[in-house]
């Protein structure tokens, strides 16, 4: 009685713990969407914010370092993650935007969401909203590339993307969004 006493109250603590585990990714993904998606987006919108940018930036990128590790059990967290460093990328320095001018920050930056893109496409690569992140990522980075005057990485990595949004806009049901994103990634692979 008492070890089916000590495993029952053991499983509850497991099962406690485990809930923990959860609410906390749970929280800091909605962290992570609300510093990196919302306030950004309204930030990059202010007249002279040049300044205010370059701090977001520095401290998005310290946020989402210090939550990596956090992303390995959870891909809905790993693809919040790749979109970060993505966003974070773009802004330091992707030619097709509004940037900071620093091409060598952003290329650094995508390879810390390289790291965690190639093991998610071999476990995750079939489903869909893993593939959409992944060919904006592969997209992006090959812009930067292009920019910064690689012009053989900058193909290959678009080549990536536009080999994931053909796959994906093969389905009849595409919708248009994906469609434009995927023009898009075309028209960047003919710039190069």
């Amino acid at each position: 009685t008492g070890g089916l006493l000590a495993t029952v109250h053991q499983a509850r603590v497991a099962s406690a713990e485990h809930q923990r585990a959860v609410d906390g990714v749970r929280e800091m993904r909605q962290l992570a969407h609300l510093l990196l998606f919302d306030f950004y987006d309204q930030v990059k919108q202010l007249p002279g914010s040049t300044d205010v940018q370059r701090k977001l930036v520095s401290q998005s990128l310290d946020y989402l370092d210090a939550i990596v590790h956090e992303s390995q059990a959870d891909m809905e967290l790993t693809l919040d993650l790749i979109d970060g460093y993505t966003k974070m990328a773009n802004v330091q320095g992707n030619p097709y935007e509004e940037n900071l001018g620093d091409a060598s920050g952003a290329l650094a930056t995508f390879q810390k969401a390289q790291a965690l893109a190639n093991p998610l496409e071999r476990r995750h690569g079939s489903e869909q909203r893993v593939r959409k992140g992944l060919a904006f990522f592969f997209r992006s980075m090959g812009e930067v590339y292009f920019g910064n005057g690689d012009t053989a990485k900058a193909v290959e990595s678009t080549l990536r993307a536009t080999g994931i949004y053909e796959r994906m806009i093969s389905d009849p049901g595409a919708p248009s969004d994906l469609l434009q994103d995927a023009a898009s990634a075309f028209d960047t692979l003919g710039d190069q």
